[in-house]
């Protein structure tokens, strides 16, 4: 009976038997895990974002996972290309010409051909003939206008301009020249000083302007005033002195008969 009690209410033995203790539970050796520090893996992940990576941090981590086929297996891509700039929509006939100018929109002209050339120039000349007959320097423009339809200045504007500026800079020294003979400025200098035009101005033509444009020119009232005044004082002096020549000779006759019958005068007569 008790040998029955023990049975069923004794441990089993399996509980009962002695274990081996790890050395971490030895006297004088104890094992700290990284909560216990401090250090666990939530602590060092928070850290860790918190800080940001380096380039050379971002590179070891590629490599490590990946290997280095994917940094220096091949050259690197080539940047984008920009994108390309739309075209300008001009709103107005004189903004596209003042484009044309600058060489912001392509010209689609054809390129001239020499009876075309021709034909325009002599449009030209005519225009030039009939506005300002009397300038010196008309032939000069012409030239010029005749040098870049030749260049095609409407197709290569540039290379036109720098091909036809020597006749532009002509024409605006003529036209200097000109003013200054018109006012007055200058003389006509001799062909030792003055530089030859490949156009020489016409000087007998110029004069002949400037004379007529002298006497054309509008006046002041006030100079035409003291003409006025003086033209008046002329001819009272001139009336003056009539009157005094007129009054000496009539004293002079009236003292011979008066003294006529005197010895000496009366010998002379």
């Amino acid at each position: 009976m008790s040998s029955l009690i023990h049975r069923l209410f004794s441990p089993p033995k399996t509980q009962c038997e002695t274990k081996a203790e790890p050395e971490a539970t030895k006297a004088g050796v104890k094992d700290y895990s990284e909560s216990d520090m401090g250090y666990d893996a939530d602590t060092w992940y928070r850290v860790y974002e918190a800080v940001p990576k380096s380039e050379a941090e971002k590179n070891y981590e590629i490599v490590k996972e990946c290997g280095l086929g994917e940094i220096w297996g091949g050259p690197e891509p080539p940047a984008p290309a920009p994108p390309k700039p739309q075209p300008h929509t001009f709103g107005s006939d004189w903004e596209r010409e003042v484009g044309k100018h600058y060489g912001l929109v392509p010209s689609e002209a054809e390129p001239r051909t020499s009876s075309e050339i021709r034909e325009a120039t002599a449009d030209y000349a005519k225009r030039v003939h009939q506005s300002d007959p009397d300038d010196a320097c008309k032939y000069l423009a012409i030239e010029e206008y005749r040098c870049l339809l030749t260049a095609q200045a409407e197709i290569e504007t540039e290379e036109a301009a720098t091909k036809c500026f020597k006749w532009n800079d002509e024409w605006r020294r003529c036209q200097w020249d000109q003013y200054k003979f018109n006012e007055g400025l200058t003389y006509i200098e001799g062909p030792q000083i003055r530089k030859a035009y490949r156009f020489a101005p016409n000087y007998k033509m110029m004069l002949e302007s400037a004379s007529r444009a002298h006497d054309l020119r509008p006046r002041d009232s006030g100079q035409q005033q003291q003409q006025q005044q003086q033209q008046q004082q002329q001819q009272q002096q001139q009336q003056q002195q009539q009157q005094q020549q007129q009054q000496g000779l009539y004293d002079y006759d009236n003292a011979l008969q008066i003294n006529r019958n005197h010895p000496i005068i009366s010998y002379y007569h």
